[in-house]
C-alpha cells in the first residue's frame, strides 16, 4: 500500500496513465469505425520496431521532436508557454540553410557554424517575444503567435528570392560539407553488412545522422542547468511569479528575456539539425504550419509534464506512432489522424494529473485509520 502511495504522488505515473488512456479511448474509436485495435497497434509495432531499419528511421525523425519538446519545456520550467515554438524552428532552419549554401568550408569549420546559424535564428525569435513579455508586459502566446505567422511568410519570401536577375534560387541544398550523415566507408559497411547485418541495416539508411545524440545531449545538459546551476534554480524561481523573484533580489525582465532566449535557441538548434542531417537538405515553400513545433514538440512537452528525460522517451515514442501510422494505413486503410487522437487524449487526461496526488491521499487516511 505504501508503494502504491508513494508512486501516486510522482509526475512520471501521471504520464503514463496519460498515455495507457490515450491508447484505451483510441482502441475504442478504433472499435467504432469497425477496425480492429490489436490488428492497428500491430501494425504499428511492425512498421516501428520490426527492423533495424525501421528503428533507425524512427530515430532519426525523432530528433526534432524532442528538441521542440526541449525547447517548449525549457520556458515552461520558468512558467512561460512557449507558443513560438514553431516559428523559432523556421527560423533555425532557414538561417542555417541560408549559411549552408552561401558558406562551404571544411565541415570542421562549416559544420559548427550552420549549427550556430541555427540557434541564432531561433534565439532571435525567442529573444523578441521575452522581450516583449518582460519590458512590455505582452502574453508570450500572442508575440509567439505572431512570430510564427511572421517567421512563415519571411522563411516563403527568402526562399523564392534569386540572385539579382540570374541564377537559382537564394535557398536551395545546403552545400555537403554541412551534412552530419554518418558515412563510413565501403568496405567497413560490406564487413557489416557480412558480420553484422542489423547494424549494417541500422546504418544503411542515407539519413542516419548524429543529430539523436545532440538532442540526447541537450537532454542531459537541460537536467544539469536546472538542478546544479545557480542561473537554473533563479530561472525556476522565476517561474513561481514576481513576487519570489523580488524577495530573492532577482530581475524579472531578465530571468524571462533568457528563458524564452535560450528555449528559442533549442527550437532553432532543432531545424539546423533537419537541414544538415535529412533529405533533402533544404527549405521549400510552405503553404501551412507543419505542425512541429505549435502541435508534436507543445504536446510532447505538456504530457511529459516538462521533464527533459521524459521529453526524450515521448518523442521517440510519438516518432514510432507517426512512422507506423502510414503502415497502418496501407495495410488496413486506418487514417493516420488516428495518431493525433491518441496524442490529444493524452494531453487531455494530463489535465486529470491532480487526480492522483487526491487519491494518494484518501488511501495514505485509510491506511491510517
Amino acid at each position: 500500500m505504501q508503494v502504491l502511495i508513494k508512486s501516486l504522488r510522482k509526475p512520471v505515473v501521471a504520464t503514463i496513465m496519460s498515455l495507457l488512456l490515450g491508447f484505451l479511448v483510441t482502441a475504442i474509436v478504433l472499435v467504432c469505425l469497425g477496425n480492429n485495435p490489436i490488428e492497428v497497434f500491430a501494425a504499428w509495432c511492425s512498421r516501428s520496431l520490426s527492423q533495424p531499419k525501421y528503428i533507425s528511421n524512427v530515430l532519426i525523425q525523432s530528433t526534432p521532436l524532442i528538441l521542440l519538446a526541449l525547447g517548449v519545456s525549457f520556458a515552461f520550467k520558468s512558467g512561460l508557454i512557449n507558443i513560438g515554438a514553431e516559428g523559432q524552428f523556421i527560423a533555425g532552419t532557414l538561417t542555417a540553410t541560408i549559411v549552408g549554401c552561401v558558406c562551404n568550408f571544411h565541415p570542421v569549420i562549416q559544420i559548427p557554424l550552420v549549427i550556430i546559424a541555427g540557434i541564432l535564428g531561433g534565439l532571435l525569435c525567442g529573444l523578441i517575444e521575452g522581450y516583449l513579455k518582460a519590458r512590455f508586459g505582452i502574453n508570450e502566446i500572442v508575440s509567439g503567435i505572431m512570430v510564427n505567422w511572421t517567421m512563415l511568410y519571411v522563411s516563403n519570401f527568402f526562399v523564392s528570392l534569386e540572385y539579382v536577375d540570374e541564377g537559382p534560387s537564394i535557398v536551395h541544398r545546403v552545400n555537403e560539407s554541412s551534412f552530419i550523415n554518418l558515412t563510413l566507408p565501403e568496405g567497413v559497411m560490406q564487413n557489416l553488412q557480412t558480420n553484422v547485418p542489423w547494424l549494417y541495416d541500422f546504418l544503411a539508411k542515407p539519413d542516419v545522422n548524429f543529430g539523436f545524440l545532440i538532442a540526447i545531449a541537450v537532454a542531459i545538459a537541460m537536467v544539469w542547468f536546472f538542478k546544479k546551476t545557480t542561473m537554473g534554480y533563479e530561472l525556476k524561481v522565476a517561474g513561481l511569479g514576481k513576487p519570489n523573484c523580488e524577495i530573492a533580489g532577482m530581475s524579472v525582465v531578465k530571468k524571462i528575456t533568457l528563458s524564452l532566449t535560450i528555449a528559442g535557441a533549442i527550437c532553432g538548434l532543432a531545424g539546423a539539425l533537419v537541414v544538415m542531417g535529412m533529405e533533402p537538405h533544404k527549405m521549400s515553400q510552405l503553404a501551412a504550419f507543419q505542425g512541429n513545433g505549435f502541435t508534436r514538440g507543445m504536446s510532447i512537452s505538456f504530457i511529459a509534464a516538462g521533464s527533459p528525460i521524459a521529453s526524450v522517451f515521448l518523442g521517440i515514442i510519438f516518432s514510432a506512432l507517426f512512422y507506423g501510422a502510414e503502415s497502418a494505413q496501407s495495410q488496413l486503410g486506418v487514417p493516420t489522424d488516428i495518431v493525433n487522437i491518441t496524442i490529444g487524449i493524452s494531453i487531455f487526461c494530463m489535465a486529470l494529473v491532480v487526480i492522483f496526488p487526491r487519491l494518494a491521499d484518501k488511501l495514505e487516511q485509510r491506511r491510517k485509520k
